[in-house]
């Protein structure tokens, strides 16, 4: 679908949201499918779940 934050490639799915500015605009846009990963992940629905974050951008670029 296009405009989607959601990427399937293979057996996982990416939130792959473009880079928002304003912490809040953020906030409102995609707060209630980060709800659904914390509730889902705090009652165990999700096996194999694992989070990348901007870290490992930030190493490649070398800023911590």
């Amino acid at each position: 679908m296009a405009g989607s934050v959601l990427r399937v490639s293979g057996d996982s799915v990416s939130f792959d949201p473009p880079r928002e500015t304003d912490p809040m605009v953020f906030t409102r846009k995609y707060e209630k499918i980060l709800a659904v990963v914390m509730y889902a992940t705090a009652v165990g629905d999700l096996e194999k779940f694992g989070f990348t974050g901007n870290a490992a951008v930030a190493d490649t670029a070398g800023n911590r």
